[in-house]
């Protein structure tokens, strides 16, 4: 895309910017070029269809379904293969979630349907699993420097335990046996 503006000077300045088409993207080459953060804006083109849905057109229903899905299955497929983390897969689907939840909000029928294929609370608890584990994780991590400080200034593991939620006696006791090997 071209821009020209005017300088103080009088002169036109003409500036060639990088622009995407959205439109001219569909899943198959946002998927081949890796473009993943323009998943969520590639909803807006499903949007055209909702007046059909609305209308009961069970072919635009079957539509929107297929492409949803599809979305789904290559962000499982992306991470099984390895190519983006669970981090990445949760937050392209939450996105997805939120503009498909905005662009619905004046179809009813449609609002409904894409909670039911998004899977509205199976995906908020997924979310939140994963957000828990990651808090545990961090809080043992947390505990085991802790812990480890306690051994290093001569402390007991009784104060150990005491200070502690995220591991048992016994492996307070393992901790404190391999540093002062």
């Amino acid at each position: 895309m071209k821009v020209t503006i005017e300088a103080p000077n009088g002169e036109d300045i003409t500036y060639v910017l990088p622009a995407i088409r959205l439109r001219s993207y569909n899943l198959d080459s946002i998927f081949e070029k890796d473009l993943y953060i323009l998943i969520p804006f590639y909803l807006f083109n499903l949007e055209e269809s909702f007046g059909k849905i609305s209308d009961g057109d069970e072919t635009a229903v079957n539509e929107l379904r297929d492409q949803i899905s599809g979305l789904y299955e290559r962000l499982k497929k992306r991470k099984e293969d390895g190519m983006i983390d669970e981090y990445t897969r949760r937050s392209l689907i939450d996105l997805s979630k939120k503009v498909m939840t905005a662009l619905t909000k004046n179809y009813r029928v449609v609002y409904r349907e894409v909670n039911r294929i998004m899977g509205g609370r199976v995906l908020d608890y997924e979310a939140k699993s994963i957000l828990n584990r990651g808090v545990r994780q961090g809080l043992r991590e947390a505990e085991r420097s802790v812990i480890e400080k306690i051994c290093r200034r001569g402390g007991t593991v009784e104060e150990a335990v005491e200070l502690t939620d995220a591991y048992t006696k016994d492996e307070i006791q393992e901790i404190f046996n391999s540093l002062t090997k």
